[in-house]
């Protein structure tokens, strides 16, 4: 799923290249490029610098954040909301 569609979806302002293409979700340690992830709590801020993720969902930019960005004051329940989203996708193959 292309990162735009999945921010029209979600409801959520995209700050990085909509064309990037989304395969999957994980936790921000454990990302891989394609890789959605979140920031929901700032002791993984050091992360960000780290992550493999193509686009993290946090509250607001950051220094540091090399992946493209989905803004959201719910980083959590957005990302909820993703997997929810590729969950109804797999199910679908």
């Amino acid at each position: 799923m292309r990162l735009g569609d999945l921010a029209d979806r979600l409801g959520l302002p995209l700050i990085g290249d909509a064309a990037t293409e989304i395969t999957g979700v994980a936790g921000i340690r454990e990302a891989v490029a394609g890789d959605l992830t979140f920031l929901g709590n700032a002791k993984y801020d050091p992360f960000l610098a780290t992550t493999a993720a193509s686009a993290v969902i946090m509250t607001e930019a950051r220094p540091g954040c090399r992946a493209a960005i989905l803004i959201s004051p719910e980083p959590r329940l957005a990302f909820l909301a993703a997997l929810k989203l590729f969950e109804a996708k797999l199910a679908k193959l």
